[in-house]
């Protein structure tokens, strides 16, 4: 009985073992293409980069590509280009389960950032694809500027 328990405890030793650095390998992998993404999409605001990019399932989208299309040229004109990217926070991983939320192996990162003409934050999904890491979708939120320094500005 104490030998099966053991061997129990000790496959599920080696199950966490493995999971935990499988999770480590693929963080490792996609938190410098999150970063490379970031920088290319948001530095130049091509469609052209965000098309490359793009996972099948955003670029076989029309209403998705055609939105996209629209909103690079709207948020490079009120941001301007990427001029510094902060220390990226994420994590990836297998999900499963809601297919709206990314199935398969995908990564979730986001840091600040510093445009032209103002801070924002950046968070973007990505989903590995035959061995390279895609965009499945990205966030901008423009940092609000604080009551103190919006108290100083003039009417």
């Amino acid at each position: 009985m104490l030998r099966a328990l053991g061997g129990l405890l000790l496959a599920a030793l080696v199950a966490a073992g493995v999971f935990v650095g499988g999770a480590l390998w693929l963080d490792r992998q996609a938190s410098p293409a999150a970063e490379r993404h970031m920088k290319l999409l948001f530095t130049e605001w091509r469609y052209d980069d965000f098309e490359f990019l793009a996972s099948a399932a955003v670029r076989e989208d029309p209403k998705t590509r055609a939105t996209v299309k629209e909103l690079l040229p709207f948020l490079r004109q009120q941001l301007g280009p990427l001029r510094q990217l902060g220390e990226l926070r994420g994590t990836a991983g297998v999900a499963f389960g809601d297919a709206a939320h990314g199935q398969g192996i995908v990564g979730h990162y986001e840091a600040p950032a510093r445009f032209e003409k103002a801070d924002a934050r950046i968070r973007m999904q990505l989903v590995r694809e035959g061995g390279v890491w895609r965009v499945r979708g990205f966030w901008i939120d423009r940092v609000p500027v604080p009551a103190a320094a919006a108290a100083k500005q003039p009417a």
